[in-house]
């Protein structure tokens, strides 16, 4: 249960990771649109 647990924090930390990445490509090339 120990590991799920962990593995599950790794995943949460993973997408927030992710989604600012998508957060600043997509704030770059909005700002480079305009």
């Amino acid at each position: 249960m120990e590991d799920r647990k962990r593995m599950g924090f790794g995943v949460i930390i993973f997408l927030v990771a992710f989604a600012g990445v998508l957060f600043l490509a997509y704030r770059k090339v909005w700002k480079d649109a305009h």
